[in-house]
């Protein structure tokens, strides 16, 4: 009687402690940050707010974000003298309900607040000097949200949210709060074998372990869904792990979980089926061709307008719109433009149902995009990781492709930073077609420019070598002219300007009698920088002229680019300064517009150097700035070599010898790492440091 008095008593009471007949299993490392943070000395007056991460590739509906918070407020009641509340959904009220509900649960009632803004300074009120824990499930608006979260209290708030960004959101508003991320995975082997232990009991069997690993996997490891789906072992129908084994690979996930006995009366059973119901009228298709390459050769969030391309479908983005509100994928804003990833569960799913026919069509697009001389480079570069995807499924389909790609991107790959990429892609498409003979001398080339741009002078060399021999003997004269003129870079860097020339020589004779006028332009620069280093700059800037002549008549814009550049170096030997200044500037457009950011680095560079004369140190290192930062990105080592030197003297000019000094020491010691001769330069460095 006494407690039936006291349960109708309006006296004032705490808030009964949640209960839940879920088998909690795993999450041991959060729960362990949660009690450490909570208990931490000195954070009386904060929130630590708990954002389970949905929208990604690791979390989906039903990941446990509601049970972990149930069993942390089980676990640390004791730290909360005022008690602990019942789940509050937060997506079931505005600020001005949350208000009024939570003025009754404490039984202090209060008329709806006429607006947001009033309804926080409520909640404030309400919660200010108390130590609660309180639990907001299932947020999702942050626009209501902001309003319902207090400006001050001693409370703990534990926050449940399928919004990944929530809790930067709450940073941002409240940053005299503490505040901590805790991001949800799906169970691990081990945890979802313990929940099969916990939950099965006496029924447990050592000798299905696999058996349950297998249920698991074909569930992709979902807590809501493994524990449906043993229900269905406990419980009628009474499966057999191998029964539901094999009606889960077989049957409709969604038609039979639904036949499980749900372990909690008051769950939300909408996570299991915006996951594993894929026979929606939703699901066109356009959006089933959608959700094939997100699940196949998706790694990472794809930009709405490849998509659109991709189906041809202008308006898919309300269908990938509404599939997010079920959590089949996540949609987020990159920059400027709406980008959409799918959830790691559907993708199993979709992969088994729909994937073998695809990835050709996939492979098909990617090609189109990347070999098409028409498409900008920015959108290259912004759909890279879809090229990474389709080299991993031609690889593992031994497809064509890879030959168009190692004959076709080397020059995006090179002038984007993706050197790395092209050189694994050149070493595959010679494992996979061995006796394609012009493709591996390709290949060889290719890499070998690769090489040589980063300072690996040695290596480039012996890759142009057995180019030279594969080209000889296929009797390819137009590659073996380019062949010679690459070797005779590389005996140029070396200080052989009579080897280089020679070679130079043999494909200028060779580009004649063929009447290929592009290689001729190109070697016409090649020999006029020799003629330079040597000296003999009347005759280097005839040269350049022949060349800048022959690019003009073919709409060679990278060959203008560079010619301007090189009449330039000649015009500052002359102290022709403003007229090298405004071929500088000539060259720095052509390479802005090609996207072709070594020769903007040289560009900036040489700019830099002008300006230097000029007395105008501050512009100039600036340049000299943008320089090192683009050869770093591109891993141009020869590059940084020659901006390091340059920033040097022009620190010196400015009395600064420390800094000189240092940037001497690392431009040498990059040049002894990749080959390049030093003597020169350590001379110039052993002057300066015995000055006084």
């Amino acid at each position: 009687i006494e407690e039936i008095l006291q349960f109708l008593s309006p006296t004032d009471q705490h808030p009964q402690l949640p209960t839940h007949n879920i088998t909690f299993v795993g999450r041991q490392e959060h729960l362990d940050n949660m009690e450490k943070l909570i208990t931490q000395k000195g954070q009386t007056g904060q929130i630590q707010v708990i954002s389970g991460r949905l929208f990604n590739l690791e979390g989906a509906g039903g990941i446990g974000k509601t049970t972990l918070a149930i069993e942390a407020a089980n676990r640390f009641q004791s730290h909360f003298p005022d008690g602990v509340f019942d789940p509050i959904r937060a997506d079931e009220h505005s600020p001005q309900s949350f208000a009024v509900h939570l003025s009754r649960l404490l039984d202090n009632p209060q008329p709806e607040p006429p607006d947001n803004e009033t309804a926080q300074r409520t909640i404030t009120n309400l919660l200010k000097n108390k130590q609660f824990l309180i639990i907001l499930d299932n947020a999702v608006k942050w626009e209501d949200l902001q309003y319902m979260i207090p400006s001050h209290t001693k409370s703990t708030i534990l926050l449940t949210t399928r919004d990944r960004e929530m809790a930067d959101h709450l940073r941002l508003r409240y940053q005299n709060l503490a505040i901590e991320k805790i991001s949800l995975e799906i169970f691990t082997k081990s945890e979802a074998i313990d929940l099969f232990k916990k939950m099965l009991g006496n029924k447990y069997s050592k000798t299905d372990h696999d058996l349950y690993l297998e249920i698991a996997q074909s569930l992709g490891f979902l807590p809501i869904a493994l524990r449906q789906a043993i229900s269905l072992i406990l419980f009628g129908p009474h499966y057999s792990p191998k029964e539901l084994r094999d009606k889960l690979a077989s049957d409709k996930r969604l038609a039979l979980l639904r036949k499980g006995q749900s372990l909690d009366p008051t769950s939300d059973n909408r996570p299991i089926e915006a996951i594993f119901d894929l026979s929606s009228d939703l699901l066109t298709d356009d959006l089933i061709k959608t959700l094939q390459y997100l699940a196949t050769c998706a790694p990472g969030p794809i930009p709405l307008d490849f998509l659109q391309e991709f189906t041809k479908n202008p308006d898919i983005r309300e269908h990938l719109e509404y599939l997010h509100t079920l959590s089949w994928c996540q949609s987020q804003k990159n920059q400027s433009q709406r980008t959409y990833q799918i959830h790691q569960l559907v993708r199993e799913l979709i992969r088994q149902r729909y994937n073998t026919p695809f990835a050709q069509d996939f492979l098909n697009l990617v090609d189109g995009i990347f070999t098409n001389p028409n498409t900008h480079f920015t959108r290259k570069d912004a759909l890279l990781p879809q090229l990474e995807e389709a080299f991993t499924i031609a690889q593992q389909t031994n497809s064509p492709f890879l030959k168009e790609w190692a004959y076709n991107l080397y020059k995006f790959c090179k002038y984007r930073g993706y050197g790395n990429f092209f050189v694994h892609l050149c070493q595959t498409a010679e494992k996979k077609f061995p006796t394609d003979k012009r493709l591996i001398a390709r290949a060889y080339g290719n890499q070998a420019l690769i090489l040589y741009a980063w300072g690996r002078l040695d290596e480039a060399m012996a890759l142009f070598k057995k180019e030279e021999k594969i080209k000889k003997e296929l009797g390819n004269r137009v590659e073996l002219a380019k062949s010679y003129g690459n070797q005779a870079l590389i005996q140029r860097d070396w200080g052989r300007l009579d080897e280089a020339m020679e070679l130079h020589k043999k494909e200028e004779n060779i580009c004649t009698e063929l009447e290929n006028r592009e290689g001729l332009a190109r070697t016409y620069a090649n020999q006029a920088l020799i003629l330079s280093a040597q000296g003999r700059l009347e005759e280097a800037m005839a040269l350049h002229k022949k060349e800048e002549e022959i690019e003009k008549d073919l709409g060679n814009r990278a060959g203008l680019a560079r010619t301007y550049g090189n009449q330039a170096q000649i015009l500052k030997e002359w102290n022709r300064l403003d007229e090298a200044m405004k071929l500088h500037k000539k060259e720095e457009e052509i390479e802005i517009k090609l996207g072709n950011k070594a020769g903007l680095a040289t560009c900036y560079g040489n700019q830099a150097l002008i300006l230097s004369e000029w007395g105008q140190m501050d512009e100039a290192m600036a340049l000299h700035e943008k320089e090192e930062e683009i050869c770093k990105t591109l891993g141009d080592r020869a590059g940084l070599v020659r901006t390091w030197w340059n920033q040097g003297v022009l620190h010196g000019k400015q009395s600064h010898k420390a800094e000189q000094i240092t940037l001497w020491k690392k431009s040498i010691a990059m040049s002894k790492e990749i080959g390049i001769p030093t003597e020169e330069d350590e001379k110039h460095l052993a002057a300066l440091l015995s000055e006084d």
